[in-house]
């Protein structure tokens, strides 16, 4: 393909750039010239991914539905036979088109759900760390179709936290995989079986204490639909021994259950974002994801 779009330097590329931002991932948005522009830049990305020379399956729905009630003259085949001067001018002409449109008919509101793949986990807070991302519908029924077939696959839902000791852990409770999560409304158990994922039904817990060792008491009813034999259980976690050596409390300060000393968090703040730590003490017990203070 001739220099164009792609490579930034297409005859109408500033209309071609804000237009590009209001393209949401999956879905069109009920605006007909986004949703032109969003079909013609599908079919655009389409085009270059077949080597210039063809197109997928499937399109022509779409194309009747959204390209044609504002472009009647578009020429599929262009794409159909590999006339990369022929689409870089059809764009060229919807473009031209959506220039002439006032800003106030070009309004979207672009739905948003982030997705962590390997964790199966969506949520509606934005999430800036590694494994996530965001994923924009043209409308929030398209979003939560979209989210029913994640959860038929293993997904869940809720706001992650990224916790240091108790406040975030994974374990095994018999054949089930757990994961408990404190959160701002309280604690969270979630339990998995073989892609299945559900929240538990009862969760009871307590802060215990002793000395200056404090940890999270925890019973949970686990749903029958986990269970072979249809019988609730319950199980305590996160006795003393189930905490790491060093650890952060609530109060920000890290304890040490070797040498019982407790210091503050000296970590600076790209440290934090990171999820590290640092202290200085002299048990000389590094807990993971600690820097010590040299």
């Amino acid at each position: 393909m001739s220099k164009g779009y792609k490579d930034g330097v297409g005859r109408h590329q500033r209309v071609f750039n804000m237009m590009r931002k209001k393209v949401p991932d999956i879905g069109y948005t009920g605006v007909c010239w986004v949703d032109a522009f969003t079909c013609m830049y599908r079919l655009y990305l389409d085009f270059i991914e077949h080597d210039q020379a063809g197109i997928g399956d499937g399109w022509e729905r779409e194309i009747r539905e959204y390209i044609r009630p504002v472009f009647p003259a578009f020429d599929l085949n262009a794409y159909i036979y590999g006339e990369a001067n022929s689409v870089e001018r059809q764009m060229d002409v919807l473009l031209n088109i959506i220039g002439a449109v006032s800003e106030d008919y070009l309004q979207v509101r672009l739905s948003v759900v982030w997705q962590n793949a390997s964790e199966k986990q969506l949520t509606m807070k934005a999430m800036f760390d590694e494994g996530w991302k965001a994923v924009t519908f043209g409308s929030d029924q398209i979003m939560m179709d979209w989210c029913r077939k994640r959860f038929e696959e293993g997904y869940w839902m809720g706001n992650p936290v990224r916790g240091i000791g108790p406040d975030s852990v994974k374990f095994l409770m018999g054949d089930l995989k757990a994961e408990l999560r404190r959160t701002p409304e309280g604690m969270d158990l979630y339990l998995s079986k073989e892609g299945t994922r559900v929240q538990s039904l009862r969760l009871m817990s307590r802060e215990r204490k002793v000395g200056d060792c404090r940890w999270t008491e925890v019973r949970a009813v686990i749903p029958q639909s986990l269970l072979e034999d249809g019988h609730a259980m319950v199980h305590g976690l996160l006795s003393p021994d189930d905490l790491p050596t060093v650890y952060m409390r609530e109060d920000g300060k890290l304890y040490c259950r070797e040498c019982r000393c407790t210091v503050p968090n000296t970590a600076n703040h790209e440290m934090r974002r990171e999820g590290a730590y640092a202290h200085s003490h002299v048990c000389g017990i590094r807990a993971e994801g600690e820097v010590y203070d040299d």
